[in-house]
């Protein structure tokens, strides 16, 4: 990996302590692929740190918790900060953090809320240790591997994105043997339908594009272990399973849950389906 991609994730797990250092109890959660190695260790390292809050709570709170957490996690570490807030809104806020450390390394990463809601019945708490980011270990509100496999299945069938990263999360969730209950599938109204956007996706993933936008951010032993006939193994794995949680029986009422929304893409502006 480049020292940019393992410096930004330095500066990522100080932005997430310092985040969960200053806030309240489920002020905000946890979500995405930083949730994955916050939970599993997860040998992909993220662009991003993807957070959900309840709908309704003071953009004004929000954006002082992110700017006090920001300043604090790149005080000492990066030089000539900038950070932007392209995005404020009742439903979506993000902040963009540039700078360079002492020795000339340019580190860029971006912190997004989306503030639509989150499952409160699977939040989980952990202790939370930025390896190697010379601060104290925190309690973190995460989404707990269900809630996490669940949003994965509508960011993988979301029409305004073509991530391969999904693809590898679901095959990390699914051989950690993650099986997200029929409840966090609740407002799909045609699982058919969610199906087949779920197959189709998988099929437009190629093993270039693996290649290209994530193994970038795997160490080399990681690296290691993929080929193309890996990556295949990895789609129809991944198909099979998240076809099977969403024919699972369940004779319950169902009603709408607009929390398990998919994940947000680079797009400001663009449509998302609704679950």
């Amino acid at each position: 990996m480049t020292p940019e991609i393992l410096m930004r994730d330095l500066v990522q797990a100080r932005v997430l302590g310092a985040i969960f250092a200053r806030s309240l109890k489920h002020e905000v959660v946890l979500k995405g692929g930083m949730a994955l190695r916050a939970l599993f260790c997860s040998e992909r390292l993220t662009k991003d740190i993807d957070l959900a809050q309840e709908p309704g709570r003071p953009l004004a709170g929000l954006q002082k918790l992110m700017r006090a957490a920001i300043a604090d996690a790149t005080r000492g570490v990066l030089q000539d900060v900038v950070v932007s807030e392209p995005k404020q809104t009742a439903t979506v806020a993000r902040w963009k953090v540039h700078g360079n450390t002492p020795t000339g390394t340019h580190v860029g990463l971006t912190i997004e809320v989306s503030r639509r809601g989150f499952p409160k019945d699977h939040i989980t708490h952990k202790t939370y240790q930025p390896a190697g980011a010379r601060m104290p270990a925190v309690t973190i509100d995460v989404y707990d591997a269900e809630a996490i496999a669940a949003s994965k299945v509508f960011a993988l069938a979301s029409e305004n994105r073509v991530a391969v990263r999904d693809l590898f999360d679901l095959d990390l969730l699914i051989r950690m043997e993650v099986r997200p209950p029929p409840s966090l599938f609740d407002g799909v109204k045609d699982k058919a339908a969610l199906i087949k956007d779920v197959w189709t996706k998988i099929e437009l993933m190629s093993w270039p594009q693996f290649q290209n936008d994530v193994m970038p951010y795997m160490d080399e032993s990681a690296r290691s272990r993929f080929d193309a006939a890996r990556f295949a193994d990895m789609q129809a794995i991944v198909g099979v399973n998240v076809e099977s949680w969403l024919t699972d029986d369940d004779d319950r009422h169902r009603s709408p849950s607009p929390v398990m929304d998919d994940e947000d893409d680079d797009r400001d502006d663009a449509p998302r389906r609704s679950p």
